[in-house]
């Protein structure tokens, strides 16, 4: 007769058994394992565990759940059915089925559902051999959704655990449409240590473009990129990286050559770095550039404006705390002087020294201090030798409620000034502002501004004039000045432009704003705007624009998960509102879609200066893997861009 030991509590919760002898449930494994069950049954003879109900297997790293377990001690073996739960270290398996060798550490499983964030990994049939599986006929995507909106099939998966992931023969799938075929994919998981950036291109000028960027990542803070190019209308660029960030420290190395077919050389250097410590923050920046006509077309996107060859150096340290700021800076800028044949400094400031007392309460009054001494060289200005600038100020701060409606905020101080061959001069000024309010809804300022060298006429002599008016839904707000310094002058000049705008906050919003001079006696400019969720329409008007307005349309609404905006700008004459294809002057289209897991953008932009189109696909789960097609109608190029940062 088979001995058999039952173990059967249907009230109970769970019951456990753990193996803590030598030789355990299985004899292969040195481990200690713990079980989980409602129900257990026993069969000495034939080595067989039978387990069913909320059953939990689990050892230190390693977790089985399921509706049903078999026991095979004999062959080292778990056969789990019914929602089976494979927990990992970071890797978590659900499946239909599962065989387990506790001996090999491998695994056989059916119906597979993997999630190796940020991936989730989908299989009819996968084995487990250790840490790795391997997965036949299945897809990969980041969507959570079932079924995904998009999936990455292929014919083999295999997969390490916090490493990386391998594909072949792998289509990318919108629903069940194929969109994309490629022979293989490897997507490294987790903490990079390289990465490949390659950007495909075609421009008039430089003709077809292949840019690659290898980044190789030392640590989280550290990376050097190698740069290679190749222009088929110059030749090959070169160039390399260095890049360290951390909390406290930031460093940046930059160098970049191009020997066009030409003969020309084009060559970038570039140092910059910052810290921080003890409160002080130092701060560096040194160039050199050469022949900068394709510096400046090749990094366009990274400045707004770069001279000819020059040598640029930077250098600052500050200190900053909550009574005082203190910083010693300087620069140096040469420039390559054709002529001459050699580099011109033509803008040095070399050092400065600045010193500010942040706003400090006495008992009765605060006061703040600036001084600062500045040793310049500037040609275009007129210093064509070094000069020596100093000045200084100090002030004192307090406020007075003269009234309960009406509050005085005077600001006195003295200031010296000396330049180096021209003489000192002392100042004295105040900001006396009075502010006037008599209810929540309505106030009036009256600021004078004096700045006056002692013994003579003062520089500054103003008063400016505003107020502001709330009612229901509505704000008036005005403002003029008046110059005291031209007193003999006609009353119209000595008043500012006097501004009123008027905004209505209201479904749709609405707002006027209107600039008179009194000195011209006409308006100066105008504009009007009326927005609201799906619209937005401004018209302005310049009298240096003559016969002429700007009017601008913006259009925002959504479908779907689809939005879409369209900007345009129509400049036109008024007086006989003819508005055709020429005066349509800028034009931009955006269109969103957003589809839970990805995210696609489609961009035209019209005006004077540019003309381009973007389409750009992301996964939401990479935002540093951009794919994109560029276009730049103006300079006839386009560019297929990955972007990795």
């Amino acid at each position: 007769m088979e001995s058999v030991y039952r173990f059967n509590w249907c009230r109970a919760s769970c019951i456990a058994l753990i193996f803590l002898f030598s030789k355990n449930l299985f004899s292969a494994s040195t481990q200690t394992w713990k079980l989980e069950s409602s129900f257990l049954k026993y069969e000495r003879k034939k080595e067989v565990i039978f387990s069913s109900g909320n059953v939990r297997i689990k050892n230190k790293n390693f977790l089985i759940q399921s509706d049903e377990a078999t026991f095979f001690r004999n062959e080292n073996k778990i056969s789990a059915k019914g929602n089976v739960l494979i927990t990992d270290g970071t890797t978590t398996v659900k499946c239909k089925n599962a065989i387990y060798h506790t001996d090999k550490d491998t695994a056989f499983m059916e119906d597979v559902y993997i999630e190796q964030k940020p991936f989730f990994i989908f299989g009819k049939k996968v084995q487990k051999q250790k840490e790795n599986f391997f997965v036949k006929d299945g897809y990969i995507t980041t969507c959570d959704k079932i079924p995904p909106h998009y999936r990455i099939a292929a014919s083999k998966i295999f997969l390490k655990p916090d490493d990386h992931i391998t594909l072949k023969s792998v289509f990318l799938k919108f629903g069940k449409v194929p969109v994309l075929w490629l022979p293989y994919w490897w997507q490294k998981i987790g903490e990079r240590k390289w990465d490949i950036s390659l950007r495909l291109g075609y421009s008039s000028r430089y003709g077809s473009i292949t840019k690659v960027r290898f980044i190789w990542y030392f640590s989280k803070s550290f990376k050097t990129i190698l740069i290679n190019d190749y222009f088929s209308k110059l030749g090959w660029g070169k160039g390399i990286e260095f890049v360290l960030r951390k909390k406290d420290v930031s460093t940046n190395f930059y160098a970049y050559h191009i020997k066009e077919k030409t003969g020309i050389n084009n060559f970038n250097l570039k140092y910059s770095h910052w810290q921080t410590t003890k409160g002080f923050l130092f701060q560096t920046h040194m160039e050199y550039q050469k022949y900068s006509d394709f510096n400046w077309d090749f990094r366009r996107e990274e400045v707004s404006v770069l001279k000819p060859a020059y040598l640029l150096s930077r250098i600052s340290l500050s200190k900053t705390n909550d009574n005082l700021y203190f910083r010693i800076s300087g620069y140096r800028n040469e420039t390559w002087n054709y002529t001459q044949n050699k580099y011109i400094a033509d803008d040095v400031l070399a050092p400065e020294i600045y010193f500010y007392l942040k706003p400090l309460s006495l008992k009765f009054l605060k006061l703040d201090a600036v001084l600062n001494h500045r040793r310049i060289y500037k040609p275009a200005y007129g210093y064509y030798n070094y000069t020596n600038f100093s000045s200084g100020y100090f002030r004192i701060l307090k406020n007075f409620k003269l009234t309960k409606f009406a509050i005085f905020y005077p600001k006195l101080g003295l200031k010296k000034e000396k330049i180096q061959n021209v003489g000192t001069d002392n100042y004295h000024f105040h900001e006396l502002l009075l502010r006037i309010k008599p209810s929540k809804n309505f106030y009036f300022d009256a600021t004078h501004i004096l700045n006056r060298k002692f013994n003579r006429k003062a520089t500054t002599n103003i008063l400016y004039l505003k107020d502001e008016l709330h009612f229901s839904r509505t704000t008036v707000y005005q403002n003029t000045s008046y110059d005291f310094n031209r007193s003999t002058e006609p009353f119209k000049n000595r008043l500012g432009e006097i501004s009123t705008k008027i905004t209505i906050r209201t479904k749709p919003r609405f707002y006027f704003l209107h600039k008179f001079s009194p000195s011209k006696k006409r308006t100066t400019y105008w504009e009007a705007e009326a927005s609201a969720e799906y619209f937005s329409t401004r018209i302005t008007k310049s009298y240096l624009e003559k016969d002429h307005i700007n009017l601008f349309q913006t259009l925002k609404f959504s479908a779907s998960k689809w939005h879409i905006k369209l900007k345009g700008r129509f400049y036109f004459k008024y007086s006989n509102f003819d508005i055709n294809k020429k005066s349509f002057t800028e034009k931009e289209i955006v269109i969103k879609r957003n589809l839970h897991c990805w995210d696609m953008l489609f961009k035209f932009l019209l005006r004077k200066d540019r003309k381009e189109a973007w389409l750009l696909f992301n996964i939401s789960a990479f935002p540093d893997r951009i794919f994109g097609i560029y276009r730049d109608y103006k300079e006839d190029g386009w560019s297929f861009r990955r972007k990795v940062e």
